[in-house]
């Protein structure tokens, strides 16, 4: 995933890890298996983030007032949800 011109390579790593946590959170039994993919691959990684990223802005329109928040939080837990069927499928590979 390319970095927008606001973010910086700080803050794709710490997105990254934060959803390296998340991961370990989801699925205890795979840490060791989630932590050498995360070192070893580049792609699983940008998963990592993304995944973080998905759930982060689940858990903002599921404190937001707007008409809208609740489907934009199901639309994000759905991607996150995908996300995690595709790191999944991953780790198997």
């Amino acid at each position: 995933m390319a970095v927008a011109p606001s973010e910086n390579a700080e803050t794709t790593l710490l997105a990254r890890k934060r959803g390296l946590a998340r991961l370990k959170l989801r699925w205890p039994r795979w840490r060791h298996k989630l932590d050498v993919a995360a070192q070893r691959d580049v792609f699983f990684g940008e998963l990592c983030e993304e995944y973080d990223r998905a759930c982060e802005a689940a858990d903002h329109w599921a404190r937001a007032a707007e008409v809208w928040a609740t489907e934009r939080e199901s639309e994000y837990r759905d991607l996150a949800s995908e996300l995690e069927t595709l790191i999944e499928f991953r780790l198997t590979f």
